[in-house]
This record gives C-alpha cells, sequence and structure tokens, in this order.
C-alpha cells in the first residue's frame, strides 16, 4: 500500500512537473511595422569630402564623442549601459574608448580600449584594437553629433554620440 502510494505521489509530480515545461513562443511581430524602437535622432547628412568629415571627426587634433543613445534590434529600449560610453578620436589616427563604470558584459567586458582608426570606403570607420577590428558607418554628422551604425552577432544597431 505504501509502495503504491509512493509511486503514485511520485507519478503525480512528475506529470505536474511536465505540465509546468513547455515551449516558450518570443512574441515576434508580424511585419517592421510592428517594430517599435527608440528613435535614435540626429543629422543625416555626410560630408561627400573626406577632409570635411575628418574636421568633424576630430576637429584638426582630437575629439570626444558621448554616447547620448543606443540601440540594438530586437532589445526594447536604449541599451543603457552603453550610455556611459564615451571614444576620442585622435587626428593622428588613434582612439581610445572608454566603456563607463556600467560595461554591458560578453565584448564589452573591458573598460578601456585603444587603438588606431581610418576612414574607409567614404563613411565607413574601421577601428582596430588588439586583434579585433569594429567597423561603424557614419549615417549623419555635424559639428556636435554624429550618428553611427553597424552590426554585431548579426543584428543591427544604432548609436547617437554627441561632442561639447
Amino acid at each position: 500500500m505504501i509502495n503504491t502510494l509512493y509511486k503514485s505521489l511520485i507519478f503525480s509530480i512528475l506529470i505536474l512537473g511536465l505540465g509546468a515545461c513547455e515551449l516558450v513562443e518570443l512574441d515576434s511581430p508580424t511585419s517592421e511595422d510592428e517594430v517599435v524602437f527608440p528613435t535614435i535622432d540626429g543629422p543625416t547628412t555626410v560630408p561627400s569630402e573626406e577632409s570635411a568629415l575628418l574636421q568633424l571627426l576630430h576637429n584638426g587634433s582630437e575629439k570626444t564623442w558621448s554616447a547620448m543613445g543606443f540601440t540594438l534590434f530586437g532589445l526594447q529600449g536604449f541599451q543603457s549601459c552603453r550610455l556611459d560610453d564615451v571614444i576620442t578620436i585622435n587626428s593622428n589616427g588613434t582612439f581610445m574608448y572608454d566603456g563607463g563604470e556600467q560595461l554591458c558584459g560578453a565584448e564589452d567586458n573591458t573598460r578601456r580600449r585603444s587603438g588606431t582608426w581610418r576612414v574607409d570606403a567614404g563613411s565607413r570607420l574601421m577601428f582596430e584594437a588588439g586583434d579585433r577590428t569594429y567597423t561603424a558607418i557614419v549615417d549623419g554628422i555635424d559639428a556636435e553629433n554624429i550618428v553611427l551604425s553597424g552590426e554585431y552577432i548579426g543584428l543591427a544597431l544604432k548609436g547617437h554620440y554627441t561632442a561639447p
């Protein structure tokens, strides 16, 4: 009798446990119109002359850009861990990146990085730090704002940075 009761109890726990496990389907919009992301505002033009772009990027010597907004496709809201990021672009082709106090994790696990940068193919910026190369497309720039886009593990990202 106790053995049967024990088996019934075990069986009931297993059935309840399996019933609690179900496949969860992530909410996915049925059309692109339903995707809601924060808007990255800022300039939408890029100078056609590379010399004008360079002047805006580093102001003839160095310029420090601070993050104002950053989105990653598939994540709702701004990535707050990116909002304390700062990058200094120097006219000698070097840069210093500071990820701020709040790091995002994964590849963003080192607060400070430095390396070299260059303009490639008009408005594409190539940043090299150690054995990594990061690519950013300048979507728009003026004297105080820059909007960059790119890709991370296949996901579209966009950032707005400002320079006082």
